[in-house]
């Protein structure tokens, strides 16, 4: 129960900061903004945030296998230790993989906000972002409210 808690809590700051970063609000308004967007859309963005850091999480431990992999066929090839090159491969990519996906992360909550709390302003200036994100919205049963701020 208090990992679940500390999870909603992190989630919830995170989506407060995207705010401030997006919006440049205080953190008190911004906190205000998330409140209200998780009144009407936090099962939407929970959603969507399990699904990114699922196939994320899923990506990275690919990535670590496919390095440690090609770490331990070069190493054999060269004649050193496999294992040794396999746990650097492997820690390599965990790095490496992890650091890009975190951008993802970011990218995709950011755009969830500007989808959820303006989307007017993103249809008018993302048109194309805005009808993908309608037409998933539609496809999915449209279940997602925009009343907020």
């Amino acid at each position: 129960a208090e990992y679940g808690i500390e999870a909603l809590l992190r989630f919830f700051n995170k989506t407060i900061l995207t705010i401030v970063a997006i919006y440049g609000d205080s953190y008190l308004t911004s906190a205000k903004k998330a409140v209200a967007l998780f009144g009407d859309n936090g099962f939407e963005l929970v959603m969507q945030n399990n699904i990114v850091v699922s196939m994320i999480s899923a990506s990275t431990i690919l990535g670590m296998f496919t390095c440690a992999g090609v770490g331990a066929l070069l190493a054999n090839a060269a004649g050193f230790d496999m294992l040794t090159f396999a746990i650097l491969g492997g820690a390599l990519a965990l790095f490496i993989v992890e650091g890009s996906f975190v951008l993802l992360e970011s990218g995709s909550l950011s755009i969830m906000v500007c989808y959820l709390l303006h989307p007017t302003m993103l249809r008018q200036t993302r048109p194309q972002l805005y009808e993908l994100l309608r037409a998933a919205e539609e496809k999915a049963g449209g279940g997602i409210s925009r009343s907020v701020v």
